[in-house]
């Protein structure tokens, strides 16, 4: 389940208005936007359940999944069912709140995933994940949430995925 925008960057708060970090939180998808289309990214996808977020990704002309209300996860692996119905065969998933993300992380991240059976992974500096990329799509489900990383690793063994840390 998304959170409002307006509920956005709560560490925030002390210094910005909620309409402001909401603001804040579309610059950091506009940003986020133009780098994904400027790597080897060849379709993506939003998830969100925000009316401004749906706007600017079909103005953007992305496909646009909409948040059933269900837990991260939830919606996250059927946003993941979606895109093999459309023919993916790897997934990508990261959160729009990455601001520094470059090309060339992006490209690194996907060119690590050659295998035809693998998970990478690249942890957060608190136990998360700031991006998972599945080789198919479904091999694992996705674990987002407290200590994350920790599980997205976890499950991929009984899978026989290969497992690559970034």
């Amino acid at each position: 389940m998304s959170k409002k925008l307006s509920e956005s960057k709560v560490r925030l708060s002390s210094i910005l208005k909620p309409e402001e970090r909401r603001d804040f939180t579309l610059a950091m998808l506009t940003d986020v936007l133009k780098t994904v289309f400027s790597s080897s990214i060849s379709r993506t996808v939003v998830v969100s359940s925000d009316g401004d977020v749906r706007n600017i990704s079909l103005k953007r002309e992305v496909a646009f999944f909409p948040d059933t209300g269900d837990d991260l996860n939830s919606v996250l692996n059927q946003a993941t069912e979606w895109c093999i119905r459309r023919g993916a065969d790897e997934v990508l998933i990261f959160p729009t709140d990455v601001p520094l993300i470059t090309r060339r992380d992006i490209d690194e991240i996907i060119s690590l995933d050659s295998d035809e059976r693998s998970v990478t992974i690249s942890p957060s500096y608190s136990g998360g994940t700031n991006a998972l990329i599945r080789r198919p799509p479904d091999i694992i489900p996705t674990c987002f949430g407290n200590q994350s990383f920790k599980k997205h690793v976890e499950e991929a063994p009984s899978t026989g995925a290969k497992i690559k840390n970034l």
